[in-house]
Order: structure tokens, then C-alpha cells, then sequence
């Protein structure tokens, strides 16, 4: 079942757990998913899912909300967090740590030469902390590179 995608019913979604979503030709975040949750789904839909966050970050003047899990779905680490705006899921990031425990059939041990290979060069590259982050805003998806290797994926909307 899909969570997610208001007013989008029809759109089929690639669930991520079940599918290397990197090998879809025209892959945007508007038709991923991870374990039927999509861009759209509401807090209550994510609780029902994963369960109770390890840690939910609230901004209560800018009307968002982060859900963060990590222990409580069996990592080590920090490893899925989902971002709402006033109720509604408008980013979501798998971290290294997810796919790792969950074997999920996209992984996120691919290089930078894969990233251009599969998506051609980003619409913006932005150095955070120690990441590369690659911005392709036209499909909704950021990649964060530590050193020349993946580490983290957010799909988001805009």
C-alpha cells in the first residue's frame, strides 16, 4: 500500500526496500517510496509504519517536523529521517546506516562517477560540513557525498 502523494493517486510509486530505484529511467522524488511512505504522507501515516521516532525535532514557528529513527528500527545509527511542513512529508533521507541493516535493494554504495552516470551533472553543488551535497531540483533529489562515495540520499518536494 502507498502513503503519500496528494492529489497524485494515480502515479505509480518505486518503493525503494524492493526496487534499486537509481535504475528507473526518469526517477523523481514524486515516485519513490520507502516501505510505502511518499512524499505527501502525513506524521500520523509514518508513525503507523516505523513506530515511534528515536528522536522528533519540532519548529513549532516554522510549522516543521523531523522524524528521526535509528535504535528503535534496529541501527546503529541515525539512518531515516522524514521532514514535514505543517503536517505533510515534503523530504525524507536514507542515511548509509538504513540500507546497510535493511539490505534494501537500493543501496547506497555507489561513487560519484555513478551519480553522473545516472543522473548527468547536478543543477547545484553545495559543501556542507564534510559532504558534497549534488542538487538535482527538477527530479527532487539530493545526494551527499563523503570523499568520492555516497553516504546519504533526501527525496524532497519543494
Amino acid at each position: 500500500m502507498l502513503i503519500g502523494c496528494a492529489g497524485k493517486e494515480k502515479q505509480l510509486r518505486h518503493d525503494m526496500s524492493s526496487e534499486n530505484v537509481f535504475l528507473i529511467s526518469n526517477i523523481t522524488a514524486e515516485n519513490v517510496s520507502i516501505n510505502g511512505i511518499g512524499l505527501g504522507a502525513s506524521v500520523l501515516d509514518v508513525l503507523n509504519v516505523f513506530g515511534e521516532p528515536d528522536n522528533r525535532k519540532e519548529y513549532i514557528l516554522e510549522g516543521e517536523t523531523n522524524l528521526e529513527y535509528g535504535v528503535k528500527i534496529n541501527l546503529s545509527d541515525n539512518g531515516l529521517i522524514f521532514h514535514f511542513d505543517n503536517g505533510t512529508l515534503t523530504r525524507f533521507t536514507l542515511k548509509q546506516p538504513y540500507t546497510d541493516h535493511y539490505q534494501t535493494a537500493t543501496q547506497l554504495n555507489f561513487t560519484k562517477r555513478e551519480v553522473y552516470d545516472w543522473f548527468g551533472l547536478p543543477d547545484k553543488q553545495t559543501p556542507v560540513l564534510n559532504y558534497m551535497v549534488y542538487t538535482y531540483k527538477e527530479k527532487g533529489i539530493d545526494i551527499f557525498l563523503k570523499g568520492r562515495n555516497v553516504n546519504r540520499i533526501s527525496f524532497f518536494r519543494e
